[in-house]
């Protein structure tokens, strides 16, 4: 590990973050990681997958290569993370499911094989050519006709130079956990999220705070769609009323 101690000091520093913040990331406490910093402890494999992870670098890049001599954004976009999937008896891929209730869990296990093995999986044969897929629940009414408890099918994207704005995508980050948004601008390596849902507010997301990335591929829903989609338009439109209504009655009171 000869360089990973100067590389992690260099990139924390050059990401203006205090060691307590960057601990807090990779899951580890401040004193490990001052202690990571100064060479006199080596992280197990398992934070090391965690600090690739969250600089965008391999673990070969973080050991071996001193990383205040080269252009280290040039080796975040080259690099691509490599996604566990789960295979059949006849070599054909697995969708795998990400249960309501182990959403949390996924974001600490994304990229442990053996997690991902436990997880339920499921094949959709009328899908053709759909390679490393994986199913995600739906939380809220942001994106309709899509609802709440449905599950929705991403494809892996492996960088951000593959994002289509417009589309819709989930998104698997640090801060806001598996979102399901309409990535509508990539700018300054931030991502600007919409939702079809004119009730809630467009936000972004860090790149180097994002996990995984999967662009909407398919939709399952148990319960009628068309009928909460119907709902929720009722109630913009009465949400509309109401605010137009206070704008009326503020002016008659001005007057």
């Amino acid at each position: 590990m000869i360089y990973l101690a100067s590389n992690l000091k260099h990139l924390r520093t050059a990401q203006k973050l205090s060691q307590q913040s960057l601990a807090e990331k990779i899951l580890i406490s401040r004193s490990n990681l001052a202690k990571y910093e100064k060479g006199l402890h080596d992280p197990g494999i398992e934070v090391l997958l965690r600090m690739s992870r969250y600089f965008h670098l391999t673990i070969d890049m973080l050991l071996t290569i001193d990383l205040s001599k080269v252009d280290v954004t040039q080796l975040q976009n080259q690099n691509k993370i490599v996604l566990p999937i789960q295979v059949d008896t006849q070599g054909d891929q697995k969708i795998e499911i990400v249960p309501q209730d182990a959403s949390a869990g996924y974001l600490g296990n994304y990229s442990d094989p053996e997690y991902i093995e436990q997880l339920e999986h499921l094949s959709l044969p009328f899908l053709p050519n759909i390679q490393n897929c994986r199913a995600f629940p739906v939380n809220g009414d942001s994106m309709p006709p899509i609802i709440d408890g449905s599950y929705i099918i991403g494809k892996y994207i492996a960088t951000i130079n593959e994002i289509k704005p417009g589309s819709r995508y989930i998104i698997v980050s640090r801060d806001e956990g598996i979102v399901f948004k309409r990535i509508f601008k990539i700018e300054n390596r931030e991502l600007h999220l919409q939702s079809d849902n004119p009730r809630y507010r467009d936000f972004t997301i860090e790149g180097k705070e994002i996990l995984e990335i999967w662009e909407f591929v398919a939709a399952i829903t148990v319960q009628d769609s068309s009928e909460r989609h119907f709902q929720n338009g009722l109630l913009e439109k009465i949400d509309a009323l109401q605010t137009e209504l206070e704008f009326v009655g503020n002016k008659m009171k001005a007057e």
